[in-house]
This record gives C-alpha cells, structure tokens and sequence, in this order.
C-alpha cells in the first residue's frame, strides 16, 4: 500500500471547544508571534503566559508578557489547561501588535507621521504646494478632529465647499492629499479603512482665462513709476512667475537677457530652483526694458553681484509677491475700474498678445514651457532670433515708450484695443 495510505488520522476533539470556529479565528488574525502560548505548573495551579507586543508612536515596538492562573492541577489536565489559555489569547484584542491611537488628531499625524516619511522625496516646488494649501484649506477644516472621526460625508462636504469657492485645480490637489494622509494611516495601522475611497470630486467654477488688454496694459503701465513700472513691465513683456521675478539677483542680468534659475516659495520665502527643470533658462527683455533695468540697477545702493534685483523695505530678502501684489498692483487696478488681476492674469496676458507676434515656438521659448509636443527640451536651447524680434513688437505695441508715446510699430499686424 501507499506510504500514505498508512498515515493515521488524527481528529483532535476538546471539550466545549468549537475546532472549526477555532480555525477560523486564527486564519483570520493572520500571523501571530506566541499566539498560543504556554503553561507553567505554580504551586499547584496552572498559570498560562503569553506575549502581545506594544506598538509605540515612533513607530518601535516593545514586547510585555502577560500571566493568567488557569485553575488548579486537580481541576484540570495540562492539555485542558492550554486549551483555556488558547481561547483566553483569541479574545484578547491586544495580542500580537496593537494598532496605535486612531484618536490622534488629524493635524498631529500629519505633522509628526505623515511628513517625516514623505517631504524628503519632493521636490521644493512640491512642498511648497503641499503646506500651502494644507495650512490654508486642510488643516484648518480637519485639524483638530481624531483620525477615526473623520468620514466620507465630512471629507464630501469639504471639497463641496472648496469647489465653490476655488478652482478645480485646487479643489483636486486637496483631495489627493486628504487621500494620501488617510493612505498613510491605514499603512502605520492607525485605521483599517480609508474614509477617501469611491469619492467622485464635485463641479468647480470654470477656471478664469482673464487677461489684460491692450487699453488696461497701458492703463496701468501709464500710471505706474520706477520699480514697480519697471517689475509690471517684466511680469507682462516676459511672462516671467512671480516667485522667477523677485528672486532675480544683480548678476542674473546680462546683454539683453536674464538668467532664470532661483525662485521664492510663497510660503516659507526659501529659495528654490524653477518650478521645472526646464523653468530654468535665459530670458529675452527688449531694448527699452532693458535700458529701464540699466539705470535701475545704477541706483541700487548694495552692488554685491549676489544682492537680489528688487530688495524689500530692510534690504537683504527681495519683496514678497503678495505684498507687492496687494499693495501695489491690485489698489491701482481697482481704481482704474480694471478687476481679477493676479500673477496668472499678467503671464496669461503674455501668452495671449504674444501669439500675434511670434510663433509658437517663440512664445515656449520664452515661457520655458517644458514642450510643444514634447519637441524642444528650452533650457538648453539659444534664444531663436525670432523670438526676440517678435517680443520687440509686441513690446513697441503694447507699452507707452519713455517719451510718452506709443513706440513705433512692427510691420506685422497690430494689436486691436479690446475692451
């Protein structure tokens, strides 16, 4: 006969133990370390031991031993003695490893879980981003409510007030990061379920496409003086970021171009580099801008190469975008009756003059778009000619010259008044 044939079959039945529903509830707990633990003879009585381990909020584990007294050697047999052990370990809900406090606050496993494990791999555009909008928007709606007490309907209820109020951009990049929060509590075994699954986002306003016209450019470039004329003629005439324009230092300029390889963080004002590797190239400027920029520069007190272009009120930091833009861009705007002016309207303002006047390959090549159709890597590229020509016209179009006047007109078609 078969080796097998001859193999004993063993049924193993306890009194008032449901073997089958044992198994199971071992199946279901997975793996265990000591799960069934052992029994030691006490002075007469049996005393059961086994071992749960302790997760600490550092994420380290420490091992303890637990002790019962089972009953006395004349009332039970060994083996009956471990089978009440086993069934005491299968109830206890903190054997094996604990799961750590789901009634941590939101903002707490954020800041002391969360970030430690993820800001090391972003990049600083993506960080900035990050603890923007967190500070703003997140935290102050979830902060400080426990892990556990934040449900699908309160996370529904958020984005359905942000989408009112902000842009789908925004709204989706919020939702990610609610979601990649939750994910990382679910890994660190704060929580089992993610309150984030199957959400679908809601409708958001239409993202604006406001630019400036040609009436509303020589509004304000009209009534603006020095610095602040010539930081609004940069912003429109070069399509340059808000944080690429303020980060500029004396030595970023040369020969009718700038350098573009630092930019300021709106939230904790570091200096980064571009948002995007190919963010990082020269920049053409027209002649006039470029002769504004010389006598600019000829009355800057700190003439250290490395000194920013445009310092704030006490020197050494640039001025802040915000600041700039709310004290002296949008004040102007609204009394010239000229509404939603943002940095995104001014780069935006660029992009769309510019396309009378130059290819589209000119425009990437000054926006330092990363591609058109993924053909032109910028960074390293020379300026083309024609986009230098083409920014000059629309310069001379758009811009009132130091004289007062309209500069001379390219022979390409002209800008209409668009009001």
């Amino acid at each position: 006969m078969p080796e097998s044939d001859n193999k004993a079959k063993v049924e193993l039945n306890l009194p008032g133990v449901d073997m089958k529903s044992l198994v199971k509830q071992i199946v279901r707990r997975g793996r265990r370390r000591d799960q069934e633990g052992w029994v030691d003879l006490v002075h007469g009585n049996w005393v059961g031991y086994w071992k749960i381990y302790v997760r600490q909020e550092d994420g380290t584990e420490v091992r303890k031993r637990r002790q019962v007294t089972l009953g006395s050697k004349k009332e039970l047999r060994k083996i009956e003695a471990k089978d009440k052990l086993r069934k005491i370990i299968l109830d206890d809900p903190s054997t094996g490893s604990s799961r750590p406090d789901p009634n941590r606050t939101f903002r707490w496993f954020y800041e002391n879980r969360f970030l430690p494990t993820k800001e090391g791999h972003w990049s600083p555009a993506t960080k900035s981003n990050v603890q923007n909008i967190m500070k703003k928007h997140v935290l102050p709606a979830f902060g400080q409510e426990p892990l556990a007490g934040i449900d699908k309907v309160t996370i529904i209820n958020f984005l359905n007030h942000t989408a009112q109020t902000y842009s789908e951009s925004l709204t989706d990049k919020a939702y990610i990061y609610i979601k990649a929060i939750f994910a990382e509590a679910i890994d660190q075994e704060y929580l089992e379920r993610n309150p984030c699954r199957k959400i679908e986002l809601p409708k958001t306003r239409k993202p604006t496409k406001r630019y400036l016209t040609l009436k509303e450019i020589r509004c304000l470039d009209q009534a603006l003086k020095g610095r602040d004329r010539l930081i609004f003629r940069l912003l429109v005439i070069a399509g340059l970021r808000p944080g690429e324009l303020f980060a500029l230092r004396s030595n970023d300029y040369s020969n009718g171009q700038i350098r573009v390889d630092e930019s300021i963080g709106s939230y904790k004002r570091t200096i980064n580099d571009p948002k995007t590797e190919d963010s990082a190239a020269n920049v053409p400027i027209p002649r006039e801008v470029n002769d504004e920029l010389l006598r600019y520069q000829a009355k800057l007190k700190n003439r250290n190469p490395e000194a920013f272009l445009f310092p704030g009120r006490y020197g050494g930091f640039p001025i802040h975008s915000r600041t700039f833009l709310r004290r002296v861009l949008k004040p102007l705007a609204e009394k010239k009756g000229i509404t939603n002016l943002t940095y995104q309207c001014l780069r935006r303002t660029f992009a769309t003059h510019f396309q009378k006047y130059g290819l589209p390959k000119d425009a990437q090549s000054i926006m330092r778009h990363a591609s058109i159709e993924m053909t032109m890597n910028v960074y390293t590229q020379p300026i083309p000619q024609s986009a230098r020509e083409a920014q000059e016209a629309m310069f001379s179009a758009l811009f009132w010259s130091d004289s007062g006047q309209i500069g001379k007109r390219s022979k390409k078609p002209s800008l209409e008044v668009i009001h």
